[in-house]
């Protein structure tokens, strides 16, 4: 495993996804952290912001430059103004907003 450079966008996903492990998951959601927690931003999530709102958002997470990664979260705080940040990765398993906004009630 050899990378030439070391981008913005796979350091954010790893912090994402030890925050979420150590945290959000532990404390369902509950915790201080938990509110300002955004989700693993990764390839499916993009494509499907994509599709969903017709975006160009670039979907090569792992090569982000720190302004690119925050245009994304620019985007969904835009986006989903009323859904705590990492509830958004229920867009990877639904297939339109009202979907959205009643299992961020659920979970």
């Amino acid at each position: 495993f050899k990378l030439k450079t070391f981008e913005f966008g796979l350091a954010a996903k790893i912090i994402s996804i030890y925050i979420k492990t150590v945290e959000v998951i532990p404390t369902h959601g509950l915790s201080l952290l938990s509110n300002i927690a955004y989700p693993p931003i990764g390839g499916i999530l993009l494509k499907v912001l994509n599709s969903k709102h017709k975006l160009k958002l670039k979907v090569n997470w792992s090569t982000f430059t720190w302004e690119q990664y925050a245009d994304v979260i620019d985007g969904l705080n835009r986006l989903y103004p009323f859904i705590l940040r990492w509830k958004i990765e229920i867009l990877w398993k639904i297939s339109n907003e009202e979907e959205i906004i009643m299992a961020a009630e659920i979970v």
